[in-house]
């Protein structure tokens, strides 16, 4: 199956529904992942400098800063 940018569409929209979920941990753990497959995705297919990647870039940040992961490295 060939991926395209409305699968990471999709794939970021339910990681952002597990994100925005219970705030249970394991909604949490799951939307990471969901959310990293769709940055990686938008990136594959559209380039690391798109406004989708950006988007998907920023999703996960927010997403991390939710889970308290904000330590510089």
């Amino acid at each position: 199956m060939e991926l395209d940018n409305s699968h990471a569409g999709a794939i970021g929209l339910l990681g952002r529904c597990y994100q925005d979920g219970l705030g249970l941990e394991l909604c949490k753990r799951t939307a990471l992942g969901l959310l990293e497959k769709a940055m990686k995705i938008n990136e594959a297919v559209l380039g690391p400098h798109h406004p989708d990647t950006a988007e998907s870039l920023n999703n996960l940040a927010m997403l991390h800063k939710d889970m308290g992961n904000h330590k510089a490295e």
